[in-house]
């Protein structure tokens, strides 16, 4: 066994190592998130609920108050967020197990050779 041979076989069974483990990272943290052991990185956060005055204004303010609060009502404000996070989470997440293969794949490739 030449020393290039030898120093390809270690170099794959690195990168085999480095892909398992980034695999093994992004999924553990997956699993505690949609458990919820974990909190989701908040990457998009509510906007604060603006204190409204006590005198009414006119007839459009009236009415745009009044669709807010059925809004509020149906759709939770932090209901839209989370789910911004939990995709961003599954976006990334994604990334990262494909990036996890690629690697491994690398090094099988650097084994056979």
């Amino acid at each position: 066994m030449t020393t290039e041979l030898a120093i390809k076989k270690t170099f794959g069974w690195v990168f085999v190592l480095v892909g398992m483990i980034i695999i093994l990272i992004t999924t553990i943290n997956t699993m505690n998130y949609f458990t919820g052991t974990a909190s989701f990185p908040e990457l998009f956060q509510s906007p604060e609920q603006a204190s409204q005055s006590a005198e009414a204004g006119s007839m459009n303010d009236l009415m745009q108050s009044m669709l807010s609060d059925q809004l509020n009502s149906l759709i939770s404000p932090g209901a839209i967020s989370m789910m911004l996070n939990m995709s961003a989470w599954s976006l990334f997440a994604f990334f990262m197990v494909y990036v996890g293969a690629k690697i491994f794949e690398l090094g099988l490739k650097f084994m056979k050779e």
